[in-house]
C-alpha cells in the first residue's frame, strides 16, 4: 500500500515539467508586457482613435483641432479613402495608422499567458490518462501483458 506521501510525490513528478514550462511562459509573458510598454506601438492602446483620410499616400487627420499628417508606406489609394489613426495628443511623432499591428501586439502579449494557463490543464489531463492506463493494467492481472484492443475487421466490398 502506498503512503499518501508517495502518492503526492508521484503526482508532483508527473506535473513538474508542466509547472516549470508554465512558469517559464509566465516570465516570458511579463517580458513581453515590458517590451510592449516601451514600444512605439503602445499608442494603439493608450492613444486616441481619430478618423482620417488617406489621399495619395498621405493621411490627413485632426487631433483636438490641430491638423496633422502621416505618411502611409502602403500603396496609395486611387481616391481618398477613410481610415483611422491612433494619435498621442502630446506627441505627433508617436501617431500610428490603424491596421493589423494592434492585433499582432495583443497576440504577442497574450499568447504566453494563455499557453501558461493551458499547460497545467494539459498536465492534469495526461496524468488522468496515465492513471487510467495503470488501473487497466492492474485489473488485467500482473502476470500478463496489458489487454490489447481488437483489430478492426476488414470491410467486405460489395
Amino acid at each position: 500500500m502506498r503512503t499518501p506521501r508517495a502518492a503526492r510525490r508521484d503526482r508532483d513528478e508527473l506535473l513538474k515539467p508542466y509547472r516549470v514550462a508554465a512558469v517559464v511562459l509566465l516570465v516570458l509573458g511579463v517580458l513581453c508586457v515590458l517590451v510592449e510598454l516601451q514600444s512605439p506601438s503602445l499608442v494603439y492602446w493608450t492613444g486616441e482613435r481619430v478618423p482620417a483620410t488617406n489621399d495619395a499616400g498621405i493621411v490627413y487627420y485632426e487631433v483636438h483641432g490641430e491638423p496633422r499628417t502621416l505618411n502611409d508606406p502602403r500603396e496609395a489609394p486611387v481616391r481618398p479613402a477613410p481610415t483611422a489613426v491612433y494619435a498621442d495628443p502630446d506627441d505627433a511623432s508617436r501617431d500610428r495608422q490603424a491596421g493589423p499591428g494592434r492585433w499582432f501586439d495583443a497576440a504577442f502579449v497574450l499568447a504566453p499567458f494563455v499557453a501558461a494557463g493551458a499547460l497545467p490543464v494539459l498536465g492534469l489531463v495526461r496524468r488522468r490518462r496515465f492513471r487510467e492506463r495503470l488501473a487497466r493494467r492492474a485489473t488485467a492481472g500482473s502476470d500478463g501483458p496489458p489487454p490489447s484492443r481488437p483489430s478492426p475487421s476488414p470491410r467486405s466490398s460489395r
